[in-house]
């Protein structure tokens, strides 16, 4: 691979990752742009090759670590970076697995340790960062702002698609995030925002399902699970009574509610009784594939 630090004027004419929405309005710093370039790089072409160099190339363009304030700069401006790609208007399914492949090519680069807010982490293998700068872009805009764009909606959802992809790879494991907005869709009472939360609850069941089944497995036998225990405490909505954690308990209330809201008496449009019911099904079908008993409820 080129390094993108010197690349020609006709190679960086094709990064077609400039014309993505949230890219094009940055003005982007000598490094940004080298590092935009890296991940176009593992997209076209779309191969186990191209997305091995631009971790490569990642690793080997990161400070010595031992620069710390560089090294922070830099390691915090890759997720930036990539994060800035996945949710922004237009991108798609193909460009999230291609990104998702480079962070799983580049945890296998060992750079050694680095402090990351008072804790050692493995510079790549524990991907530092990236939970920081992903929980800062999944916040709910409806939350925040007074008025949701049509651009703004697809800004959040497409960065939930993504983090739920990364639930299922494995790849910083947004836990928090995918509790969240499965109970904001699921635990509360069903309002004129119900349809809108059921899209953006969707994707964590359909990427990561089968990651939130194993946690319910670990967490067999929670009962009172204290506030402290910031791990496994998990507040359920008003409409949710079980034990405050990932649990079996809990899978099965969603399963109901989504079920409930794939009914024509729920009320809902066509459209979200599509996406609840598919939900169901694919929360089904991970209790069958795991062919256990475990999941009765």
């Amino acid at each position: 691979m080129q390094s993108p630090t010197h690349p020609d004027t006709e190679t960086a004419g094709r990064n077609s990752l400039c014309d993505l929405e949230l890219i094009r309005r940055r003005s982007l710093s000598e490094q940004e742009t080298d590092i935009l370039n890296a991940f176009n790089h593992a997209i076209h072409p779309a191969t186990s090759e191209t997305s091995k160099e631009a971790a490569q190339w990642l690793d080997e363009s990161c400070p010595p670590l031992a620069q710390e304030e560089e090294a922070n700069d830099y390691l915090w401006n890759v997720w930036d970076i990539m994060l800035e790609v996945a949710r922004s208007p237009g991108v798609t399914s193909e460009i999230h697995m291609r990104l998702i492949s480079v962070a799983e090519d580049i945890r296998l680069c060992a750079k050694g340790e680095f402090n990351v807010w008072g804790s050692q982490q493995r510079v790549w293998k524990d991907l530092p960062f990236l939970p920081m700068v992903m929980d800062l872009l999944l916040r709910d805009p409806a939350l925040y702002d007074e008025e949701v764009t049509p651009e703004k909606a697809e800004i959040w959802q497409n960065i939930n698609n993504f983090g739920a992809r990364c639930l299922k790879a494995g790849v910083s494991g947004p836990y928090a995030q995918a509790m969240d907005a499965l109970g904001a869709a699921l635990e509360e009472e069903q309002t004129d925002m119900t349809e809108s939360k059921l899209k953006i609850a969707y994707p964590w069941i359909a990427h990561g399902s089968r990651a939130l089944v194993w946690w319910t497995r670990d967490n067999i036998g929670y009962r009172d699970v204290p506030v402290e225990d910031t791990a496994n405490y998990v507040e359920g909505g008003p409409l949710y009574h079980g034990p405050q954690t990932m649990c079996l308990r809990r899978w099965g209330f969603w399963l109901d509610r989504f079920e409930h809201f794939g009914k024509e008496e729920s009320g809902l449009s066509e459209e979200a009784r599509r996406i609840a019911l598919e939900a169901a099904r694919t929360m089904r079908a991970v209790e069958a594939s795991i062919g256990s008993t475990l999941l009765s409820r």
